[in-house]
Parts: structure tokens; sequence; C-alpha cells
């Protein structure tokens, strides 16, 4: 996939001047019991090491096997769910969000969801009066075998009887992907991340995918570090060298709070920091094709129907291109990229015959 490099640096954890610092409490007795049972049902705590072992199949044995490394984006933890929902909730988030307008069911993204553990306990959350509180959860996520256990995890989820639906959806494909992780987030209002370990380009790709996709208002919540877009000058994406529909330019969020909270995966605590967007291109884009749907519909004497927010279409790119894109993508890889493609030509050959190849 193609990406849309950000010219930021990584994830800063020295904060800006005016954010509120705070512990998350303990949840109270009884909190959520009924979703955690399911979560627990859906991804039992004995099985963690199970779903590690899905995730090193596609992100850790194939370095593994060259003598390389593995890149820390693909280190597998998970987050502590009730610390997950101090931060998306009503007591931080959403709170933040409320006070922006915000008068809907939300709708909440996980960048670099996993086995979709978070996602599914978002679409289980109730608020004080035993109402469900997003009404659309969304995960993104790398990795194909994780991807497809948060697909088999969803397929398995209770139904509620008599609740409003809630909208679950899995998008397979890294961040830097511009038109996969556009349609998980145009219309969000709250977003996490789990970015303890995250490299710095993924960390600068996640950035650019907040200022390419999120409107004015969304709450922006990283893990062990801010972003990038929260200094006074913000961070810039650059174009796209192949589709000019896809925004670019500067973006900023602001930090506003900053929460310690425990979680096992990081040696006990974790501190999450919390942004709300004040500007990004992807808004001011969809703004002014809000814009031009309500004049249409004036024009047509039609009632406009409230906010329309396109996703970016991903443009039918000529084969030789893909192909040139493809020899660059193996040459910048070095010695690395050569020998695994020419592994895939050497297998393909052995498995299916050199006609068939």
């Amino acid at each position: 996939s193609r990406s849309a490099r950000a010219s930021v640096s990584p994830l800063s954890t020295e904060p800006s001047a005016g954010y509120r610092t705070w512990t998350a409490p303990p949840p109270p007795a009884g909190d959520d019991t009924d979703a955690w049972s399911v979560l627990d049902g859906l991804y039992p705590p004995r099985d963690v090491e199970k779903r590690n072992a899905i995730s090193r199949t596609d992100g850790y044995w194939s370095y593994v096997n060259e003598g390389l490394d593995p890149p820390s984006d693909f280190t597998y933890g998970e987050f502590d769910a009730s610390f997950f929902r101090h931060l998306v909730g009503p007591e931080c988030a959403l709170r933040l969000w409320k006070g922006r307008g915000g008068d809907r069911r939300p709708v909440v993204v996980d960048l670099g969801s996993g086995a979709g553990r978070l996602v599914l306990y978002s679409a289980l959350m109730e608020d004080g009066d035993a109402a469900l509180i997003f009404g659309g959860c969304r995960g993104v996520e790398a990795l194909p075998g994780l991807h497809g256990a948060a697909a088999d995890a969803a397929a398995a989820l209770p139904p509620s009887p008599g609740r409003p639906p809630v909208a679950v959806l899995f998008v397979n494909a890294p961040f830097a992907d511009v038109y996969a992780t556009d349609s998980a987030l145009v219309d969000a209002d709250v977003v996490f991340s789990f970015s303890s370990c995250m490299s710095q380009e993924t960390r600068a790709d996640l950035d650019a995918a907040v200022g390419r996709s999120c409107g004015a208002g969304t709450v922006v919540i990283t893990t062990d570090g801010s972003l990038p877009s929260s200094t006074p000058d913000g961070a810039r994406t650059r174009p796209d060298e192949y589709d000019p529909a896809v925004p670019h330019g500067w973006h900023r969020t602001e930090l506003v709070e900053v929460v310690e909270g425990p979680c096992e995966a990081m040696g006990g605590q974790t501190t999450a920091y919390v942004h709300v967007v004040l500007e990004s291109e992807g808004h001011k884009m969809r703004l002014l094709q809000q814009e031009e749907y309500e004049a249409e519909m004036e024009i047509e004497g039609k009632p406009s129907g409230g906010r329309v927010w396109k996703n970016l279409v991903r443009p039918v790119i000529p084969p030789e291109r893909l192909a040139f894109e493809a020899i660059r993508k193996i040459e910048s890889d070095g010695n690395r990229g050569v020998k695994k493609f020419m592994l895939k030509v050497y297998n393909s050959m052995a498995f299916e015959g050199v006609e068939f190849y």
C-alpha cells in the first residue's frame, strides 16, 4: 500500500504547557461487569500467548528467519480494559468531546487494534443508565492473522436483543494506507492507539492519518508519548504523488490531559496522552464537500439530510506504475528486499512448477 509520509518527529514525551496531569482511579465495583464477562469469553486471559503467537506468525518469524530483529511495531500486548474505558468513556474523552458540541452516539477507533479486543469491548460499554455508549466501533490492524482473529471474535459476539445496533468494522491495513485508514477515521469522534512500542516511522504515519482524516474536535489518545502535531508548529503531511485528492498540509492537535493508569503489558503502568484536533487539511476538505453538497440540495429544493463526510476513493493505478513501485520498494529494502523477492520466486517455482510461474 502507498504511503503519504509525514515530515514529523517521533512521539514526544515532553508535552506542551497547559495540560492537566492526573491518575485514573480504580474502576467502581461491578462497573461493566457484563461487558467484561463477554470480553473474557471472547478473549480468555489464559489464551493471551496464543494471540501473541498469531502476531508472531505475520510480524516476527519472517524477520527472525532472516537473522533480523523484528520491528517493535509488531510487539503484541493487551491494554488494560478498565483504563481504556476510563480514557475513551465519559470520564475523559467523551467529556472533552461533548464539551465541544457532541450530542450523538459517538464513533471510537482503535489504531493498531490487534485481535479486536478493545473494539468489541467498546461495542459493549454502557453508561450509568445501562445504555450503550458508542454507535460505531472500528479497528485498524496491519497484521492479517490478528485481523482474522478480530473478525472471528466479532462473529462470535452474542446478540443484544432490544438494543440499538453498534456498527463494528475491522480494517486490515497499515496506517500508511491512506484510503483504508480514512475509511475508519473519516467520522471518528475518539481515536485510541496503544502506541508505546511503535517505531518512529509508524508513529509518524499515525499522526499523518489523524491530519488527513480527523475533523476538528476529534479526541486522540496515544500512550507513552504525545503526537508530534501537538507542538506549537503542528505537523505536515506531504502530497500524494499519485492522487491530488488526498489531503495534505499542516495539521495541529492540542495536548489537554496526561493520565497515568495501570497496564500490565508495560510493566504495571503506562501514561496516556489525550489530544484534541484543532485543525486539519482533511477537515477543511470535507467542509468544502459539505458546502457543495448543501448547495446542490438547495438548488434541487431538497433537505440536506445532515452531515455528509465522503471517504477518499482509491484510484485505479496502471499496472506499469504498480510494477515500478514494487521494484522501487524492493530496491529501498536493499539486500533484504531482493532476498525476500527471490525467496518468493523460488517458493512459487518449487510448489507450483516453472511453467505455472
